[in-house]
């Protein structure tokens, strides 16, 4: 059996810490660093979960494009070229749209790769230890776990897709998740090890680099 210490073995709560690390650090990182993060996410996601990858990259093929094409039309700048329609398109929409594309691209990956690695039981699990100070607070924190992984998994199944009122569909199975008794939600405590919190101080302190700029 596969040890703690391994990648695919990480608490699951590690994964959903870094992945929401990630989504924060996305949006504040230089060309270099995103393409080069971009690719590491999409290599990983293909190697390990390439049917889920394919999938999510074909149900949002449209929005990444639109997000482009978008960016291209609507940035003030220099055009590309004098002659229709080149000329529409600016340089700086380019390239604002092509850092754009790749944070959505980097995003969808990751999704990818933490969904693909956690099943509903550990992905659960997972919120469960992050939300469980919350408890204190009298919120109830398994329904806020539920209703988390099932938004997730709707996201995962149908963002970008041309399925219709798909947020209808998700309402309909939270509220029938929520019926369900709390008593079937199993939460077994688990201390993360000294790998993961090295790894999660890491990616903070990246972070905290990254968004003052120093």
């Amino acid at each position: 059996m596969a040890r703690r210490g391994e990648l695919s073995q990480f608490h699951p709560a590690t994964r959903i810490a870094f992945w929401i690390l990630l989504a924060l650090l996305l949006p504040v990182l230089d060309w270099k660093f995103l393409l080069a993060l971009s690719a590491l996410l999409l290599l990983a996601a293909g190697v390990y979960f390439p049917q889920r990858l394919i999938g999510v990259l074909r149900r949002n093929r449209v929005l990444l494009l639109s997000v482009l094409i978008l960016y291209c039309l609507i940035t003030p700048g220099q055009p590309l070229g004098e002659w229709w329609p080149v000329r529409l398109i600016t340089l700086e929409g380019a390239l604002h749209g092509a850092m754009q594309a790749l944070r959505l691209l980097a995003m969808l990956a990751s999704l990818a790769w933490l969904l693909g690695g956690l099943g509903r039981e550990r992905l659960l699990q997972g919120l469960l230890h992050l939300l469980q100070p919350l408890a204190r607070c009298s919120l109830d924190v398994q329904r806020l776990a539920v209703r988390l992984t099932l938004t997730l998994e709707y996201i995962d199944r149908h963002l970008g897709s041309a399925a219709p009122r798909w947020q209808d569909e998700l309402d309909s199975a939270l509220q029938l998740r929520e019926n369900e008794p709390h008593a079937a939600i199993r939460w077994q405590p688990e201390s993360l090890v000294l790998q993961e919190w090295l790894i999660l101080l890491a990616m903070t302190g990246l972070l905290v680099y990254c968004r003052l700029g120093v």
